[in-house]
């Protein structure tokens, strides 16, 4: 076996155990332990990866600190995932940062960056994709589908998302949220 085989099956293997055994522990502690050091993700202080979280890769992905993702939520981090501080990402969120250019001769893939900034809420059910950039202070209602950046301290909902309300502009509380089974 080359090389070049070897390290492609310990890819595999790494992202097997992360998406059909790690994210089933019931402990934060080894759940965050094997994000950091074996997926290489970049994961603040007092922030939590819930049960059932499913990702598509090593590395690209970045949570800031005080940030929950509720369980099973899909984080394509095929492109990069950024997510700021005191973020909340309600169960069963997709974001999906790669798609195919169904134009083009070859369907050629392609991957963006999804930018999730501080103070964020975003439902139950909700889906990133594309360039979406949920800027400081944003919401995007349950079941909702964004896809473009969308203005500070406002609340989207629908498919598309549309604007429907502006959330108050002095935000400040953390998102402390530490489930002992989740």
């Amino acid at each position: 076996m080359s090389r070049y085989h070897y390290r492609a099956l310990l890819g595999e293997l790494r992202l097997y155990l992360c998406n059909h055994f790690v994210n089933k522990i019931p402990s934060h502690t080894i759940r965050l332990w094997y994000y950091r050091r074996i997926m290489k993700f970049q994961i603040g202080k007092k922030s939590f990866i819930n049960l059932g979280c499913k990702f598509n890769c090593k590395g690209n992905f970045y949570l800031g600190d005080f940030s929950v993702i509720n369980q099973g939520s899909h984080l394509d981090n095929r492109g990069i995932i950024f997510i700021g501080n005191n973020v909340s990402i309600g169960p069963q969120v997709k974001i999906i940062t790669a798609d195919h250019d169904l134009f083009s001769e070859n369907c050629v893939g392609r991957q963006k960056k999804i930018e999730i900034d501080d103070y964020v809420f975003i439902g139950y059910n909700a889906t990133l994709i594309g360039n979406a950039k949920m800027s400081k202070g944003s919401a995007l209602g349950a079941s909702s589908l964004l896809n473009r950046p969308v203005e500070p301290y406002c609340l989207f909902v629908g498919n598309p998302a549309v604007k429907k309300k502006i959330r108050p502009s002095n935000l400040n509380y953390k998102m402390d949220y530490n489930r002992l089974f989740q």
